[in-house]
């Protein structure tokens, strides 16, 4: 087998955020903007080393010793502020942990979340053993983003955290808006994001995947939380940084190359190896990339050491060169992470798909004429263009499955065969629904020659 390693440093230069301070606290170094570069690695450490102190320093709103927290915060097991402290001014923190009682306030007995990659601009940094995390040298408001195999908690839906889409973001309240004194982080789609300024803390309460029906079912036994739990989920449109654009508003034309980002989100308690899943591009074209997906930011779940990609069709290897370009371009891929997927945790993926020189456009109404034109994503005239899914007319579908691991039970979904268009899809998306380790993308093709 053929491995693709990842690289040890970002694209910056800057460590990636696996890199740690000898207490095990996770930093990261900023010359973009909003950030104030810091000279030494000990200049960053003493920063947000100095907002931890703080925040262990102030009473909690329930009149909770600082002695009484000490050094437990730091390994997530005691009491924590109910409202974050202020930090340093030119550091941005806070704390990922696990929402027993659903009510977005950190409790005694809720513990951090490790390894959950928090994201700002190009940069990253990952939550500690007590789910901390923390930017230094911030000098602007800055946005974050993070990657988490769980779900925001305090969504009253059946669709689970943060796979509400935007028409259900009322069923997650944002902060101040009804959230929890510990929940930073609002809910868009798949995005778990926050904005603040230096000196800010944002903290992210989140819960595993568990049997039932959504969140009209939310129990907070924490036993009720699945132990196994895989899940796949494709985004088109989220190409990497310095690729052609292409396919914009998700209608291609032949020979252009649409990028979808691939989410393997570990949903369940129990940490994951060796994940295997089988990717197939939509009939009319071929898979040419697979690459780590730093649009985000470098550095994506720090425990997964690097993946091999396999020819699904002949079984052989394939190897990877530059942005992941591949060695031979195929209908179907099985991509094979190696290391190890935490609890709460996900990784990303930018897989390509480069549509065919002859491949057959849309045409939904079957009149002859392209129902979308690839110039504005919107209809021809006396056209109708839907929005490209996997039942509307004329899509092309790409398919991705969670087929195999270790341990090798998903305690709520099926496996799916080695062909996963014959699954159940969209399974991630509603937790009412069965087969939430696969789900599928599309987009909708013009013509090469498309009317004027």
């Amino acid at each position: 087998m053929l491995f693709h390693h990842l690289p040890l440093t970002s694209a910056s230069g800057f460590p990636l955020p696996n890199r740690s301070t000898s207490d095990g606290l996770p930093v990261s170094s900023i010359r973009r903007a909003g950030y104030r570069s810091t000279s030494t690695k000990g200049a960053i450490v003493s920063t947000i080393q100095a907002a931890r102190d703080f925040l262990l320093r102030r009473r909690s709103l329930r009149g909770v010793a600082a002695v009484a927290i000490s050094a437990a915060v730091l390994v997530g097991a005691a009491a924590v502020p109910s409202v974050p402290a202020v930090a340093a001014s030119d550091v941005v923190s806070g704390y990922v942990y696990r929402d027993l009682d659903n009510d977005g306030v950190r409790d005694a007995g809720e513990l951090g979340v490790r390894g959950v990659v928090i994201r700002s601009g190009r940069n990253a940094t990952i939550t500690d053993s007590s789910g901390f995390y923390a930017f230094s040298g911030v000098t602007a408001p800055i946005n974050l983003r993070a990657d988490s195999g769980w779900f925001r908690t305090q969504c009253e839906a059946s669709y689970s955290g943060p796979s509400s889409g935007s028409k259900y973001t009322a069923a997650c309240p944002d902060p101040g808006a009804g959230a929890g004194a510990d929940q930073q982080f609002r809910v868009i789609n798949q995005l778990l994001s926050a904005t603040a300024s230096p000196g800010q803390m944002a903290s992210l309460g989140v819960t595993p995947d568990w049997a039932g029906e959504g969140y009209a079912g939310y129990s907070t036994d924490p036993a009720a939380a699945n132990s196994v739990d895989p899940a796949l989920r494709i985004s088109p449109g989220y190409r990497l940084p310095g690729a052609e654009v292409d396919c914009q508003n998700a209608v291609c034309r032949p020979g252009e190359t649409q990028w979808s980002l691939t989410q393997w989100m570990n949903q369940g308690t129990t940490t994951l190896k060796r994940l295997h899943a089988v990717i197939t591009a939509p009939s009319g074209s071929s898979i040419t990339h697979v690459a780590p997906y730093y649009g985000h930011g470098a550095g994506s779940a720090h425990a997964i050491t690097g993946y091999e990609v396999v020819d699904a069709t002949t079984g052989n290897a394939l190897s990877i060169g530059v942005n992941g370009e591949l060695s031979q371009t195929t209908s179907r891929i099985k991509v094979i992470l190696t290391g190890q997927l935490l609890p709460g945790s996900e990784y990303l993926t930018d897989v390509a798909y480069r549509v065919a020189d002859d491949a057959t456009f849309s045409d939904g109404n079957l009149d002859g004429v392209p129902d979308c034109d690839a110039s504005t994503g919107g209809p021809y005239p006396g056209q109708t263009c839907d929005l490209a899914t996997d039942s509307a007319p004329g899509s092309y579908i790409t398919y991705g499955a969670v087929i195999k691991m270790r341990p090798r039970v998903d305690v709520d979904a099926e496996f799916c065969p080695a062909v996963p268009d014959n699954c159940p899809v969209l399974g991630v998306h509603n937790k009412t629904l069965g087969g939430d380790s696969n789900d599928s993308a599309a987009w909708k093709v013009d013509s090469p020659f498309p009317p004027s």
